[in-house]
């Protein structure tokens, strides 16, 4: 994380973790724990946690605390889930119209269903979309472009005008196209993304 001193005057600080519970079982590394910065500056905390044993909470939370000299302290929480993402990001992905022409006043409308809300352990977890990304491909399977990349979504419905231009605004031929989703989650970081397809066709 990136911590700013916003006030008008130096300010030295140190940094820890707490937690309480289950969360005990973690180990926190926070470097530099101790700093000095001045009035503006900013600089970046590296943050490491490493679990000994898997604990038996799917969810732990804590905070980093930010103690500055004189002042208040701050605390900034965290949170570690120990459970696998949703295996599918990616609900339902949709056009309202699979055949259209090249327009920006009318678009064909596609819709996706992105994240997921999972309740299997009693509670309410969240599973949010870290990235996606909308990719046009021929029908032959040839990349044409990236249409939109957005992160961090929520759980939800988003919708896209799908114009029948290509990402360089040049009107796409007429004939069969595809578009590609990937869904990425927010951890970890080598996970696979969740894939969808949605076929239309590009008239004359």
């Amino acid at each position: 994380m990136v911590v700013t001193n916003v006030s008008t005057r130096k300010l030295a600080m140190s940094l820890s973790s707490t937690s309480s519970g289950a969360s005990s079982a973690l180990q926190f590394t926070v470097a530099p724990y101790q700093m000095t910065l001045g009035a503006g500056q900013s600089r970046i905390v590296n943050i490491t946690v490493t679990s000994p044993t898997p604990p038996d909470a799917s969810l732990l939370t804590g905070a980093i605390v930010i103690a500055p000299s004189g002042s208040q302290a701050l605390r900034v929480p965290w949170a570690v889930s120990f459970k696998a993402p949703a295996t599918n990001l990616i609900v339902n992905a949709s056009l309202d119209h699979v055949a259209f022409k090249p327009s920006d006043l009318a678009p064909a409308i596609l819709t996706v269903r992105a994240g997921a809300l999972d309740s299997s352990d009693g509670g309410l977890q969240v599973e949010p979309v870290g990235r996606m990304d909308l990719l046009l491909y021929t029908a032959g399977g040839r990349f044409v472009g990236r249409l939109a990349e957005l992160r961090d979504l929520l759980p939800g419905a988003y919708s896209f005008g799908i114009t029948g231009r290509a990402p360089t605004s040049v009107p796409l031929a007429p004939g069969n196209y595809e578009l590609r989703l990937e869904a990425w989650p927010t951890s970890p970081a080598d996970a696979t993304p969740s894939r969808a397809t949605v076929k239309f066709t590009i008239q004359k």
